[in-house]
């Protein structure tokens, strides 16, 4: 679903911003989203085991 409503959301947000002259904050939005996006992509790690991470094989879990 998550999807779903980003790809009918977004064009229509950003059509309403570059077409109505707010460029730059369309720009600063979808930069801030990507940054944040990898930060709490990084955050992430932390939360998963060395299996799901792919820092290990199953049956060869890395002490933590």
């Amino acid at each position: 679903m998550t999807w779903t409503v980003a790809s009918v959301i977004g064009p229509a947000l950003s059509g309403l911003l570059i077409g109505n002259g707010f460029v730059g904050v369309w720009v600063g939005l979808t930069v801030g989203g990507s940054a944040l996006a990898a930060v709490l992509f990084l955050l992430l790690r932390r939360h998963l085991t060395a299996v799901q991470d792919g820092r290990a094989r199953v049956g060869h879990e890395l002490a933590a």
